[in-house]
């Protein structure tokens, strides 16, 4: 069993219900989920938009090899409505991100992992780190913890205290 954890963002439509039936349809196909953060909101990064974002962060235990589980996780987002844009950053339904499988470095065409702009979100950092913490990254040999207090994103990222909007 491996150790994942992702990263789920939403800013179009009912983005709390898109991104549970997401984690459900995670549960039932790809692993067990471990544990998940609250829900967060946050502006877009790297793009404007008046849509803003939620995320959450999971970790799940899996069978499924990196490539298998990236392919599965595309799949969820199709059949939840993700549109490919041309654009980098853009809104959308739903965007699921592998940020971490165990301390594994992987960069291949199709994958890279740790997720490369991590450390650069304080939208990524905020949940992974309710969850997280003291999870290392293997590159910069520093905990999420750390990293968070460390990034120089100023985003406004707010927990949400109920999680149904």
């Amino acid at each position: 069993m491996k150790k994942y954890y992702l990263l789920l963002g939403s800013n179009i439509g009912n983005s709390i219900n898109v991104i549970n039936k997401c984690i459900e349809e995670i549960e039932n196909n790809v692993g067990v989920i471990l544990n998940r953060s609250s829900f967060y909101i946050s502006e877009p990064w790297g793009f404007s938009s008046n849509n803003m974002f939620y995320n959450i962060a999971i970790e799940i235990a899996s069978l499924l090899k990196p490539e298998d589980l990236l392919e599965y996780i595309k799949n969820i987002e199709l059949a939840n409505g993700r549109i490919k844009n041309e654009t980098q950053w853009s809104d959308r339904i739903i965007d699921i991100d592998i940020l971490f499988i165990d301390n594994m470095i992987i960069n291949t065409p199709n994958l890279t992992v740790p997720h490369k702009l991590l450390h650069k979100r304080m939208f990524v950092l905020k949940p992974l780190s309710q969850i997280a913490g003291e999870l290392i990254h293997p590159i910069f040999n520093q905990n999420i913890n750390s990293l968070l207090k460390e990034c120089d994103d100023k985003s406004n990222v707010k927990k949400l205290i109920t999680p149904n909007i």
